[in-house]
């Protein structure tokens, strides 16, 4: 295979020119697929079989710069379709496949659900060591979600001073998400901005007609063209 262009999947992706082997093969239990190319700090690898109605990928790999994402998972391809994945993130800079805010980013990630009757998922993701916006990012974070219901939410996570929590569930009747931002320095989150904002609150109802309450108390502002506001409260 060659000119293999990472462009053509998504329009933010860097153009590449990947080149290598692929190879295909059938036999009598299945098939499978491997997949070694590169292109200067680029290397894709891929390596997955199918048995009947099980597809596994047992690994999928994509480098450059240093960074990596290693992939794995299985799905059956009957019933529900459910799937499972399971994945890393060591020394991972988006910055170097494309126009995305540059980081290095360490984390560990597991997803898992089915595709049918309707879709549904969770997700299990936690950083360590990792850094984005020029400012450390450490936490972690469960969400388990389908096109109608929160189902699950608990998250914690710290981007250089700045923490943003939320616990709970949205969608269903009696569901409630708690959540609560402390941000000591605005300008890690916005360019322009500066101060402090403690804001906390409760979501309720369903994703269409949410509903809730809010409080949030700014001190020292900066905003952009120069504003400033010593204090601000809202409910």
């Amino acid at each position: 295979t060659r000119d293999l262009n990472l462009r053509g999947l998504h329009g933010r992706l860097n153009a590449t020119r990947l080149a290598g082997a692929v190879r295909a093969g059938a036999e009598a239990e299945g098939q499978t697929l491997r997949a070694d190319l590169a292109q200067g700090p680029y290397r894709v690898r891929v390596d997955a079989a199918r048995r009947g109605d099980r597809l596994e990928i047992r690994a999928a790999n994509l480098r450059a710069g240093g960074g990596e994402l290693a992939l794995s998972g299985d799905a059956d391809l009957s019933g529900p379709l459910p799937f499972r994945a399971k994945g890393l993130l060591r020394r991972f800079n988006p910055a170097a496949f494309g126009d995305y805010p540059a980081a290095d980013l360490n984390a560990s990630l597991a997803l898992s659900g089915r595709l049918r009757p309707t879709w549904q998922t969770e997700l299990a993701l936690e950083f360590r060591d990792s850094r984005f916006l020029g400012q450390s990012l450490a936490g972690r974070g469960q969400v388990a979600v389908s096109p109608q219901r929160l189902a699950k939410a608990d998250l914690a996570l710290r981007l250089g001073e700045n923490r943003l929590s939320a616990e709970g569930a949205l969608g269903a009747p009696g569901d409630r998400l708690q959540w609560r931002l402390e941000a000591k320095n605005l300008e890690a989150l916005q360019p322009g901005w500066a101060g402090r904002l403690s804001a906390s609150g409760v979501v309720e109802g369903t994703f269409g007609q949410p509903y809730g309450s809010f409080a949030a108390t700014a001190t020292d502002l900066r905003l952009p063209e120069g504003r400033r506001l010593a204090r601000l409260r809202a409910t």
